[in-house]
């Protein structure tokens, strides 16, 4: 039997944030967000993803996901931010999200350092070389290795021909430059969706040039709003 919501009570608890757990482990796998009978929807899903995977799993033991309300009686602002939080706290990758949550570019789980830092960096006055800005703002984390940096500032990036000149690339996250890589070349690759973008290949770049900019603010360069995530210097 599918299982639903009372209309007296989607009225009631109007916005929400849930949690799907296995009932053997008490493991949370899975947050979301909702209103209505969103709850309930990805016990019909039939996609092919780590989520879906996890409730098949749990079912085939005989079992069903436990199912609970972490906030509700939520405007819908109140259950993207509560989410985000939610989420930050567990850990993407200890859960099935794909995406960490709304705006966790902005206020989402951080270092106490990074924060400061992003606040109060020296800002870049001048850039010389031929360079692409690179905002990780949605990707990053502050206990990143040197190789997830690399992966998530290198791929996969809708680029034009202006890529070709360009000598550097910044890693940013909240305006401050978390690392300097030397692009040795760009290569096209088709993404999840079937979209064709850009990704680089390259190294971490010489002392010289990093610490001229590593640690530093292109607040100067990009506008902290500015949506495009990537910007274009002497290119």
């Amino acid at each position: 039997m599918k299982k639903a919501l009372r209309t007296e009570v989607i009225e009631e608890v109007k916005w929400y944030v849930y949690v799907y757990s296995d009932p053997e482990t008490h493991q949370i796998f899975y947050v979301g967000k909702g209103n209505g009978n969103r709850v309930f929807q990805h016990l019909d899903d039939k996609s092919e993803t780590e989520k879906v995977r996890k409730i098949v799993e749990i079912r085939s033991r005989g079992a069903e996901p436990v199912i609970e309300f972490v906030r509700y009686g939520l405007t819908e602002a109140d259950s993207l931010m509560v989410e985000a939080a939610v989420i930050d706290t567990l850990g993407i990758r200890k859960l099935t999200n794909i995406q960490r949550g709304w705006d966790s570019r902005s206020c989402g789980r951080v270092s106490v350092d990074d924060v400061i830092t992003s606040y109060a960096a020296p800002v870049i006055k001048d850039i010389v070389e031929d360079v692409i800005i690179v905002v990780i703002n949605k990707l990053y984390r502050t206990d990143f290795t040197p190789q997830e940096l690399y992966e998530a500032t290198r791929s996969c990036w809708r680029l034009s021909a202006r890529r070709s000149k360009v000598a550097y690339a910044f890693s940013v996250f909240s305006s401050v430059l978390k690392e300097v890589y030397q692009v040795d070349r760009w290569h096209e690759v088709t993404t999840v969706e079937g979209k064709q973008r850009w990704a680089f290949e390259g190294r971490v770049a010489g002392e010289s040039v990093r610490e001229k900019y590593k640690g530093k603010s292109v607040s100067g360069f990009r506008a902290s709003k500015e949506q495009n995530p990537i910007k274009y210097v002497n290119c």
